[in-house]
């Protein structure tokens, strides 16, 4: 299964997220405010867990994820162009 999120920002830290599925859209969300800052200094991008604060209060951290992740793509920017140097970068810290 393949999950993705599209974020398209408003430029007021708002802006329009769509799930999709296996690249068929399942719905979409105004996402009225974001705070781009506050959770990436203080924890940086999690993955597969939640290693401080929990995002809601319906669950307790770590909370780790027991499925099994394959593969992870952050792609930021304009239609998200790949970029050969980024990923070059991200391998290197894989080793």
């Amino acid at each position: 299964m393949t999950l993705r999120v599209d974020f398209v920002s408003n430029g007021d830290l708002s802006g329009q997220a769509t799930l999709s599925v296996n690249g068929q859209a399942v719905g979409d969300v105004l996402v009225e405010k974001t705070n781009p800052a506050a959770y990436a200094v203080a924890e940086g991008l999690e993955i597969g867990g939640d290693g401080s604060v929990a995002v809601a209060p319906d669950y307790a951290s770590p909370y780790p994820f027991t499925g099994v992740i394959r593969k992870v793509e952050l792609l930021i920017g304009k239609g998200a162009a790949a970029d050969h140097e980024a990923d070059a970068r991200v391998a290197g810290y894989r080793q």
